[in-house]
């Protein structure tokens, strides 16, 4: 049996850190958002307002250009970085310019992967991009396409703070499973995938199982009772990512 989080609305809110009444965005941190391809433009949106919705201070989302003008209209508030894409996707000629916006931003965390297609250069660039995180010590959320197009023995030994979000068929391409996962056996995938795989793993679905290992400590895993079937839409794991990055 997984234990359950039931608790109340006031129970979520004494874990939210306090903000002070003289506080302003510099002190929330940054977010950049990778996100999207030329077919994708809603999951970035989605993910970017969830973040800024959330609390972050900055958010910085990075696009096409042809993006920019519609970005503006949804959310003005957002830091748009316009970049070209001949290849339709974020490909390996990117990596400097997203390296430049880490280092100048001071971006805190980054939220990677809902929407960003699954071509071979986007795995590529996201295998060049991680290294650089780790260095600089960047937190970093992996979600959707980026669980596809990478896996889970790219990061085994990255020892900065890494939270994936995977549903059950993301989980098993993700951790190289030959059969597709299925909702009953999530809780006993949890507790041997994150033994090898020292970060958190958010294993959505019908009660949503929060696993985590830290190095030289003992694994931890929980189950989320709340939710219902309403999430069960296009567009709510996008949101999601950007909340957890933003937290």
């Amino acid at each position: 049996m997984c234990p359950e989080l039931k608790w109340s609305k006031l129970d979520y809110k004494d874990l939210l850190p306090k903000r002070a009444v003289d506080a302003h965005k510099g002190i929330f941190g940054s977010c950049l958002v990778i996100a999207g391809s030329m077919t994708y433009m809603g999951a970035a949106i989605l993910t970017a307002k969830a973040a800024l919705r959330t609390g972050v201070g900055l958010v910085h989302l990075i696009g096409p250009e042809s993006w920019q003008a519609a970005i503006v209209s949804q959310a003005p508030e957002l830091i748009y970085h316009p970049i070209q894409m001949p290849s339709a996707c974020f490909e390996p000629t990117h990596l400097e310019m997203v390296k430049r916006i880490i280092d100048s931003a001071k971006i805190s965390v980054l939220a990677i992967g809902p929407g960003l297609g699954l071509d071979p250069l986007t795995g590529q660039f996201l295998r060049d991009l991680l290294p650089f995180c780790e260095q600089v010590k960047k937190k970093v959320l992996l979600d959707a396409d980026a669980l596809r197009l990478l896996k889970s023995d790219d990061l085994k030994d990255y020892q900065t703070e890494i939270v994936i979000t995977p549903h059950p068929k993301e989980a098993s391409l993700f951790f190289s499973q030959e059969k597709a996962l299925s909702q009953e056996a999530r809780l006993s995938f949890a507790k041997k995938a994150i033994q090898d795989f020292p970060h958190t793993l958010v294993l959505k679905g019908y009660q949503t199982i929060i696993a985590q290992k830290k190095p030289n400590a003992s694994a931890k895993w929980i189950g989320n009772s709340s939710g219902n079937s309403g999430l069960a839409t296009a567009g709510s794991g996008d949101v999601l990512a950007g909340i957890i990055a933003a937290l």
